[in-house]
Formats: C-alpha cells, structure tokens, sequence
C-alpha cells in the first residue's frame, strides 16, 4: 500500500511539474526554423499527406522561447527529456516540448540525441522521436544516416524512421532528402518521393530529372503530375519543353489527365500552354474529364481548337455529351448563335431537342430574358417548340398537362406525367385528364404507376377504353393489372382479364395473377388455377415455373 501511494504521489507531482520542468507554453512550440516540423508533420501524416516543417507564425513568446532553449545547458535539455519519460510521456504539447528539448540537443550533439531515444529503455513513439536528432545528422551526413538505419534497425521500422527524417528535410534540404529516399535498403513510400521531387526541382531541376529517371515506371506515372506542377512555378519555359518532349511517354497520362485539370482548376495561366505542348486540342485527345473543364473555363478558345481540328479533318472525338459542356459554356458567355452552331455539328438529330434544351435550360436559370429573346428568333420551329414544351412541363407540370395538345413533346409530356402522378391524388387528376383526351398517347409506364398510386380504377380504365383495340390496348390493360397487383389487389386485375384480345397477352397476366396469390397462399392459389380455362399440361408447367420462382 505504501509503495502503491507513493507511486500516486509521484506521478501526480510528474504532472504538476511537467510544464514547468520542460520550460514551454502549450501554445508556443517550436518558435521558429525548423522546429515546428513534429507536430506540423504528424498532422499531415493523419491527413493522408506530409506536412512541410516550416512555415509556423512566430510572436513575441514564441522567440522568447528559441531564446530561452538555445541558453539551456545540455544536461538540462536531457534532464527535461528524461522528466517528461518519467511522468509517463505524455502526448500533445508536452510531447512536442520534449521533442524540441532533443532536436536543440541533437544541434550540438546529435549521436549522443540518437543513442539516448535509441537505447532508452522506454520512450513512446521512439520511430518519430528517432527522426529528430537523425533529421539534423542528415543535414551534415546523410549517409551516415543510411549507414546507422541499416545497422541499427529492422526493414519496416528503417523505412518508417527515414520517411520521418525525409519530411523534415526535404524542403530545407532537398538533396539530402533525396539521398535517403534512393538509399538501399531503406523503403520510402511514393508520396515521399513525391515531396522530395517538388522541393528538389525548385532548386536543382537537372538533379529532380535524374531522381525521376531512377523511379520506376508506375513510380513516375504517380509523381509526374506534381512534380511538374512545381516545376512550371519556377521555370515554366523549360518545365514546358520537357512536357513536348516527352508527350508519347507512358507517364505523360498523368500530365494529360490530372495536371491539365488541376490547372485548369486553379485558373493557372499555364493551363494553355501545357495543353500546347501535350498537341491536346480536342475531346478525343484530352479525354471527357479536361475537356469539360477546359470548355467551362475558356468556351471560345474551346469552340476555335474544335473548329480547327473538324476543319484540318482531325477525328475530334466529339459526340453529344461532350459538345454539351461546351454549348452550355457557350450560351452563359453570351454566344447561344456558336453554341447552337456546334450542336448542330455534333448532335444526331433525333438528340437535338433534348439537348439544346438541356444546354439552354442552363443559361435561362442565370438569364431568361435574353435566353427568351433568342429562342424566339430561332428558326426551327420543331426545336422551339421542343424547348417551350419542355421548360412548360418543367415549370409547372400541372398547367401543361392541362394545355399541351396530342402533338406536345412526348418527353415533356412524360416528365409531366411523372411528376403529377408521384406528387399528389389532385395532380393525378391532371394525368388522368391528358390521357382521357389523347388516348393514343398512353404509355404503359405510366398506367402501371397510376394504378399503384391510387387512381380510381374505374377512371383509369374509362382512359383505356377509349383506345382501339389491338396490341397497344391490351398492353394498357396488362399495365394496369401490374400495377394493382403491386398494391395487393387481385380481384381488380381479374376484372380486366376478359378484356385482354390476344390470348398470349391474357395468359400472362393469368399467369401472373396466380404467381400473386401463390406468394400468399398457395391452397388457394392451386384452387384459383383449377378454375381457370387452361389444359391440365398447362396448369402443370405453371406450377412447376412458379415453384421454381418461389
């Protein structure tokens, strides 16, 4: 018991002193240099990227603080270290001051800092804390560093340490970064690789070229994209050069893909002349997911590489989706006479109403007066009259189906139908209304809905009788069966039975009927097709295919 209260007291005294003990605010770690590199890069860790060591925001408390660190003996730095173990190391910043206290000692004595986290004989987080004082050790000797991880640490862990210690270096020391991550023997993660490159570039492209030669093949196709990306911000002209020389190569995908539509994204103003040097001018050639992009962000200068390429007679690539972003990019800058003129290229007639609906549509929710204006002037009286008939049943459903005659855009007309028929018992009135009075336009479809959402039974047939009989007929018929059988009522699809002409159309629903009543009970469901007008072989085969379907 006694051993066990002064174990409390000690760890509750640990804890009341660690602060002081280790000298810091919890707020003011790492004031300047390099120093912010454990916790900003364990951050970045968490986040799926590397964070860079630099870059922290310094105040007065926080260069009081490098001050006050750089007059603290070395024994002391080791004594703060050794508290901070003590009382249980623990996390966050008094984990972060602990470390700050090893990286000033490993400044004046790094083999001493990497021997004491090493053979400690417990030091939480040792792979991370190991990267410290090796990190400053790199900077002087970094294959010492190489030499040290190899002989003292096993493969996973080595390369866990080195991925650390390349982190913190690479942005202040790029070369030394990029020794360790080529290092024998010690595995680096491509993303590391990746950080050396854009670092290594800025500063030496002739050595970041050589590094990217030494990756493999799939290594390369995965850094190519921001590697280049950092390079066009120092030296663009030659990062240019090196994409047209290298257009045909297999990691070039990467720049065609991926960097065209990150700089399209950031509205760069290399996004133009990396397009150049890669000869991409068209959908075909830049693939659906930049082009997209590059229509939304320059439609004219989109419409120009089109024209010119379908001019020279280049195959484009362009089909109807793909020629949309552009018309819809071209009516929003204010250029619907361009974009009706690529549509009519691009788009197979029987698309055209659709789509120039869907494009214009767009530039209406941004300025319907002027879109108004110029689908009044338009000269093909079909597509306007598409276009009103669709944005008519789009806006109010209800009122269209009221107004639109037998000819109206069968499109509009459905979307119409599936609104009303879903929203509301008032609003399928308006549906049973339409096909009362263009009986010829039903769509089994859409009896199939009504009929599971409640419309009067004997409405919805009165609209069916209307129909000649035939094929169409019997398929409305059938529809609505369906669509009562899906709400659980048989005896209504039985009444429409004598109705149906064909007899294989009949037999169907028949068919159907006993497979419902089945699924329910199954004695009555024998005694129902005992009563029907079908030879024994056939009520057989029935119900050996309905057993099998149970």
């Amino acid at each position: 018991m006694r051993n066990s209260r002064h174990r409390l007291a000690f760890s509750c005294l640990g804890s009341a002193v660690l602060g002081v003990a280790l000298g810091f605010g919890a707020a003011r770690l790492f004031p300047s240099g390099n120093g912010g590199g454990v916790r900003a890069h364990r951050a970045g860790r968490a986040a799926g990227t590397v964070a860079a060591p630099d870059g922290q925001a310094g105040g007065g408390a926080q260069k009081s603080d490098a001050l006050e660190i750089k007059n603290i003996a070395t024994g002391a730095l080791r004594a703060r270290i050794e508290a901070w173990l003590a009382a249980g190391a623990p996390s966050g910043d008094a984990r972060d001051a602990a470390l700050e206290c090893l990286r000033e000692w490993a400044r004046r004595d790094v083999w001493a800092a990497v021997n004491f986290v090493h053979e400690a004989a417990v030091f939480p987080g040792r792979n991370e804390a190991l990267a410290v004082p090796l990190a400053e050790a790199g900077r002087a000797d970094m294959a010492a560093v190489v030499a040290w991880l190899r002989a003292n640490l096993p493969e996973r862990a080595r390369g866990a340490v080195a991925q650390d210690v390349i982190a913190f270096l690479a942005d202040e020391e790029p070369r030394a970064a990029a020794a360790l991550a080529l290092a024998d023997g010690v595995p680096v993660g491509q993303v590391y690789l990746d950080q050396v490159l854009k670092a290594l570039v800025r500063v030496s492209p002739a050595e970041a070229l050589a590094l990217f030669g030494r990756m493999s093949e799939g290594g390369r196709a995965h850094v190519v994209s921001d590697f280049v990306g950092a390079w066009l911000q120092t030296d663009a002209a030659a990062a240019l050069a090196w994409c047209a020389q290298h257009r045909d190569a297999a990691f070039a995908e990467g720049l065609r893909r991926r960097l065209c539509a990150n700089l399209l994204d950031a509205n760069s103003p290399h996004a133009e002349a990396l397009l150049d040097s890669l000869q991409l001018s068209t959908p075909e050639q830049m693939g659906r997911w930049v082009w997209d992009k590059y229509c939304r962000r320059f439609p004219e200068k989109a419409l120009a590489r089109l024209q010119a390429a379908a001019a020279s007679g280049e195959a484009v690539g362009a089909d109807a989706n793909s020629t949309r972003f552009l018309a819809s990019s071209l009516f929003a800058s204010g250029n619907p006479d361009e974009a009706f003129g690529v549509m009519k290229i691009f788009t197979p007639a029987e698309e055209m109403g659709g789509r120039l609906y869907d494009s214009w549509r767009e530039w209406a929710r941004s300025d319907r007066k002027a879109a108004e204006a110029w689908l009044e002037k338009l000269p093909d009286a079909k597509l306007r009259a598409q276009v009103r008939d669709r944005d008519a049943a789009e806006t109010d459903p209800v009122a269209f189906l009221k107004t639109a005659a037998s000819g109206a855009d069968p499109e509009a007309v459905r979307q119409a139908i599936q609104y009303c028929t879903y929203s509301g018992p008032s609003n399928r009135e308006a549906v049973l209304d339409w096909l009362g009075r263009n009986p010829g336009s039903i769509t089994p479809d859409a009896l199939v809905i009504l009929a599971r959402f409640d419309a009067p039974p004997a409405a919805l047939l009165a609209v069916i009788e209307q129909m000649p009989a035939g094929t169409t007929r019997d398929a409305a018929l059938h529809a609505a069966a369906r669509g009562w059988l899906g709400e659980g009522d048989t005896a209504l699809a039985e009444e429409v039975l004598p109705s149906i002409g064909d007899a294989g159309a009949r037999d169907a629903l028949r068919f159907q009927i006993y497979r419902d009543i089945r699924q329910r009970d199954p004695a009555a469901a024998a005694a129902w097709l005992a009563a029907q007008p079908l030879s024994p072989e056939v009520r057989a085969s029935w119900e050996v295919i309905a057993k099998g379907r149970d």
